[in-house]
């Protein structure tokens, strides 16, 4: 499979999200609310997609999640209070409180 084609894929599988979303209902429902209460929405959302080149002939298998990867923890995050309201109305608690 040429890089280009690959590439296409990767283009049509984020239009699909994209449109999935600026489809629906209750999403086009919920930002119309907001912004008769006279706000300004950006909805903007971040996904990780993960791709990894089989050898020719291998299957398919369910995926576990990438290998041989690293996590550095992050030492301190500051939150504004207007962070902290979004995170509350997501039901996010801070379970190690500073």
């Amino acid at each position: 499979m040429s890089k280009g084609y690959f590439q296409s894929l990767v283009q049509n599988l984020g239009d699909a999200i994209s449109l999935s979303i600026s489809d629906s209902d209750r999403i086009t429902a919920v930002i119309k609310e907001i912004k008769e209460a006279g706000y300004d929405s950006f909805l903007i959302l971040e996904a990780t997609i993960v791709f990894t080149k089989r050898d020719d002939g291998e299957r398919s298998q369910d995926f576990d999640g990438p290998t041989n990867t690293t996590t550095t923890p992050v030492s301190s995050v500051r939150f504004t209070e207007q962070d902290e309201r979004f995170l509350s109305a997501l039901r996010i608690k801070d379970e190690d409180p500073a």
